[in-house]
């Protein structure tokens, strides 16, 4: 049986291009967001581009090539700045951390196990 989670995945389209090199690099983390996904929303939140994703009951163990995957984009992206189309006052554009780019939530069977990364959405 194993252990499941409930996981949510969403990223902005600034990291976008980013999270698909990755995707395209990785054939398990390419059918875990495609084929595996239990419900996907694209524009997220009226985000042009973005994507958010959404696992019920998986087996979320990072030894798991498909989400080893995903938890080194992550890990990657927290420490990356990324050009965006929100302005600071005098209207030059602003850089942004990854970390505030995707929001990871997953929730595990015990009442206190819970992970949750990134500061979007």
């Amino acid at each position: 049986m194993g252990y499941r989670s409930q996981v949510v995945l969403a990223v902005a389209p600034e990291l976008m291009p980013h999270f698909m090199a990755v995707l395209a690099k990785s054939q398990p983390a390419r059918e875990l967001c495609f084929a595996d996904a239990d419900e996907t929303i694209n524009d997220y939140g009226g985000d042009e581009g973005s994507r958010l994703m959404v696992w019920y009951g998986i087996k979320w163990y990072d030894s798991y090539p498909c989400v080893r995957a995903l938890i080194d984009f992550m890990d990657w992206a927290d420490d990356q700045e990324f050009p965006t189309t929100r302005c600071d006052g005098s209207a030059e554009p602003v850089d942004e951390l990854g970390s505030e780019l995707y929001r990871f939530v997953e929730i595990g069977e015990d009442f206190d196990d819970v992970t949750i990364r990134g500061d979007a959405y």
